[in-house]
């Protein structure tokens, strides 16, 4: 694992990797079916702490007690639970966190989409409770409907939040 220095904790379907296969990478997802390296679960990541320099959390974004495998959103991204949603991603949030060595960078993406109004989770929503503050926030609106966001964090101190 001494090659292995990136962990993306939600790989999904690596669409925004420009190599999908990255030497350095580790690629972690709970789902077989998108080709994982390590099937696992971003609220309880298998590796000790400190280890990564890089670690890329894009997690679903779709609140639904369902998982409907018909449509394409779904199967690539997964969904979330909206009676858990804040928690798991409190808990994603901190075990990206604990694994990223001091000086680390945390690549957060996060799209807001007014398509699905009634099962989505805003940004500002996440920021509201999971006690970590971005150095920047970059915006890319793609049309009227969808807004996606890529923030970058730094952990500072390992006991502290930022």
């Amino acid at each position: 694992m001494k090659d292995k220095f990136i962990l993306d904790a939600c790989c999904s379907k690596r669409t925004f990797w420009l190599e999908k296969k990255h030497p350095n990478t580790i690629f972690l997802d709970n789902r077989k079916e998108v080709s994982p390296d390590v099937v696992g679960d971003f609220r309880k990541l298998e590796f000790p702490d400190n280890s990564f320099n890089l670690v890329v959390f894009d997690p679903p974004h779709i609140l639904q007690r369902e998982f409907n495998d018909k449509v394409v959103t779904h199967r690539y991204y997964g969904i979330l639970n909206p009676d858990t949603w804040k928690e798991d991603l409190e808990k994603g949030f901190n075990e990206c966190f604990r694994v990223l060595k001091e000086k680390g960078i945390l690549i957060f993406k996060w799209s807001d989409c007014n398509r699905w109004a009634n099962s989505k989770a805003k940004l500002k929503d996440v920021f509201d409770f999971i006690g970590y503050k971005p150095l920047i926030i970059e915006r890319f609106k793609r049309n009227e409907n969808s807004i996606t966001y890529w923030c970058v964090f730094i952990k500072l101190k390992s006991e502290d939040k930022q």
